[in-house]
């Protein structure tokens, strides 16, 4: 997993990570 395209996933797992957090209505 040390591919160098972990740039472009990590972009992304903060986003799911803030969708996660308004599904539950906590941050919301």
């Amino acid at each position: 997993m040390d591919i160098p395209e972990v740039e472009g996933v990590e972009m992304p797992k903060p986003h799911e990570f803030l969708s996660a957090e308004q599904r539950d209505g906590s941050q919301l």
